[in-house]
């Protein structure tokens, strides 16, 4: 394969924005006390697409690995693309993006108890003790979404409608901050700014092409995009 005409750019973006106490911002713990998975890191392995083998591994603080724990315990697989993991006290909300799901665990012990259903999930976070948000590119279409779920019930209660493909989600000081990559057919460019009062878009920031990742740091949103690559006809 040729690519004549290729053009990447790694460009980081600063949005400077007003930040609370790392308490507010952060309401629950990154890692739960738990049982057998408790001092370690979790890792999703998206598995090939179309063939439901995405799998979660373990990587213990003493750097033993656990491969397909949670087919291990509950005899069977995630399903199709594991995309992302977050945890959430002692409950870990694993999206499964081309099987159209959240599957819900226990962290401690990889035991389901129950799944979300999401058209396309990207990522997902808490934003309070009782609220969490998850980005759906809503099946490759023009427009996504970001829906509220309900931490008690583990339903979805409002769909917020965002930017192309959103992904990456983040939660500062009572705004939720959407990434819009845009992957394909074409690469986005922007940031939406959820209020999570209002449950509506407030704000929708441009930055370089296809933003991917993003990040707090003081006052600072930092925001990484890798660019695009372009082909002529002999790509």
């Amino acid at each position: 394969m040729k690519n004549s005409n290729k053009l990447y750019k790694l460009t980081i973006f600063l949005i400077t924005i007003i930040i609370a106490s790392c308490t507010k911002d952060n309401p629950r713990p990154l890692i739960p006390i738990s049982e057998k998975y408790d001092d370690g890191i979790f890792v999703t392995c998206e598995g090939n697409f179309n063939s439901a083998n995405g799998s979660l591994s373990f990587i213990s603080d003493e750097g033993v690995v656990e491969n397909n724990i949670f087919n291990n315990v509950n005899g069977f697989p995630l399903g199709d693309v594991v995309q992302s993991i977050t945890i959430i006290d002692t409950t870990a909300y694993i999206v499964v993006n081309n099987s159209g799901k959240v599957v819900v665990a226990d962290a401690g012990t990889m035991e389901y108890i129950s799944e979300i259903s999401v058209t396309t999930p990207d990522h997902l976070t808490a934003i309070s003790d009782d609220v969490a948000y998850v980005t759906d590119w809503n099946a490759f279409s023009a427009n996504g979404f970001v829906h509220v779920i309900d931490l008690k019930s583990n339903e979805i209660t409002n769909s917020i409608q965002v930017g192309h493909q959103p992904g990456e989600i983040l939660y500062s000081n009572g705004h939720v901050f959407v990434i819009e990559s845009g992957i394909w057919p074409e690469a986005g460019n922007s940031i939406s700014v959820i209020n999570v009062k209002s449950e509506t878009v407030v704000q929708n920031i441009t930055v370089a092409t296809n933003p991917i990742n993003m990040a707090l740091h003081e006052n600072n949103l930092w925001i990484l995009s890798k660019g695009e690559t372009g082909y002529d006809e002999n790509w």
